[in-house]
């Protein structure tokens, strides 16, 4: 018994650098934070907020823009918001909106030129055009590639979300 040695076997120091790894990498996540995935965050919420808005539109009929419930049933789309107006009255469940200043958001929009997207009874987006008696309705997203929203985090990673002219939404085009 005088001639054995202490010390560590190699399972346990196999075991304790397992363990110390594991706990490395999980405080290095932790110490990055989530900015890498705001964009993807973003996105999908983004996903979220547009088809709801889509599906409400599709069982209200809108005739212009001036209609009182119009606001309600419109994709709002600027490089610090996406979503839709707060309408409790008519829509208590909607989702609340992005921001630039709640997410870390910043957007660009390719293939849309308006701020107001609608959804007809198809699912199909279009906007107004005119004003008033000359207001018409103009389908957006008919180039090639749909409409092409880029979200960007503050880390600046890039994601994409697309609405193809059939009103169709999904990620990354």
């Amino acid at each position: 018994m005088k001639n054995r040695q202490q010390g560590f076997t190699l399972v346990e120091l196999v075991v304790v650098i397992i363990l110390i790894g594991i706990l490395g990498a999980t405080a290095t996540t932790k110490m990055i934070g989530p900015s890498s995935f705001d964009a993807h965050l973003n996105r999908d919420q983004a996903i979220a907020i547009a088809r709801q808005v889509q599906i409400l539109s599709m069982n209200q009929s809108i005739s212009s823009a001036t209609d009182p419930n119009a606001s309600c049933y419109t994709l709002q789309i600027s490089p610090g918001y996406f979503g839709s107006p707060r309408c409790e009255s008519v829509l208590p469940s909607m989702p609340p909106a992005l921001t630039a200043a709640d997410n870390n958001l910043s957007l660009s929009a390719e293939g849309l030129t308006v701020t107001n997207l609608y959804f007809d009874m198809l699912g199909q987006p279009f906007y107004f055009s005119g004003t008033g008696v000359n207001e018409a309705r103009v389908y957006a997203c008919r180039s090639n590639s749909g409409c092409k929203l880029t979200f960007r985090s503050g880390a600046n990673e890039a994601t994409t979300l697309c609405i193809n002219q059939e009103g169709y939404i999904y990620a990354g085009c």
